[in-house]
């Protein structure tokens, strides 16, 4: 599997204990946290909680497709890296969003889904964001129009995930 994919095999992360609140409301909050560090990239939890449980939350409604527009239904997510680069869901493609890019590296940075699942009024999902990000600020961008909920950001260090890389380790070969 390409390296901008997901995690390598059989290897073990080094553990940020790292944790940012994009946005906390009345109503709302939306949380990262739980960074998986590899040499290659960072594996990470975005949760989503909602107070109103009767507008249960779909993780494709909430998130969206990468490269369509933007509907208010959607919570607009991203990331900034500290040397300027970004990755949101709500970007242009330049290459359709159907893995047919697998032997093709992306322009960096990249988020790619690894699951996830949650109830009504929690949701979870796994990204995983390559390459590692340089030293400096790793900050979160998100803004839910549905909710009125104006762009916030949460920040987390660069540094200390380069820092914890070191206790990455290769199960076995």
């Amino acid at each position: 599997m390409p390296e901008w994919l997901g995690p390598p095999a059989r290897t073990m992360p080094g553990f940020s204990s790292q944790m940012g609140t994009i946005f906390k409301t009345s109503d709302a909050m939306l949380v990262v946290r739980g960074f998986e560090v590899y040499a290659t990239g960072v594996q990470f939890t975005l949760e989503l909680w909602v107070r109103d449980d009767r507008s249960p939350i779909s993780l494709h409604e909430w998130f969206g497709e990468r490269g369509t527009a933007p509907l208010a239904t959607m919570l607009w997510f991203g990331v900034m890296l500290a040397d300027g680069s970004a990755w949101t869901n709500v970007d242009p493609l330049d290459r359709p969003d159907d893995h047919s890019w697998f032997a093709e590296q992306p322009v960096q940075p990249t988020l790619t889904p690894q699951g996830g699942g949650g109830s009504p009024d929690h949701a979870v999902m796994r990204f995983w964001l390559w390459p590692l990000p340089p030293e400096g600020s790793v900050t979160f961008v998100a803004e839910w129009p549905q909710r009125g909920i104006p762009e916030s950001t949460a920040v987390i260090d660069g540094a200390e995930l380069r820092h914890v890389v070191e206790g990455a380790s290769l199960i076995w070969e």
